[in-house]
């Protein structure tokens, strides 16, 4: 479910054009250090693999 909701965001910026999208700033705000690492995981997965997204800092 999280990935989608990412690829959804990501898609959305990439059809709205203009400049490319990079991942510059990121926080995961889940007190649980497991699952926290968990949707880091999801959030950079989604990121690395979607086209429009030209880096992550």
């Amino acid at each position: 479910m999280a990935g989608q909701v990412i690829r959804a965001a990501l898609d959305k910026l990439a059809a709205a054009g203009g400049a490319p999208i990079w991942i510059t700033e990121l926080d995961v705000s889940e007190p649980d250090v497991g699952l926290r690492a968990d949707d880091l995981e999801v959030v950079l997965r989604e990121a690395y693999a979607h086209p429009a997204v030209e880096g992550v800092v």
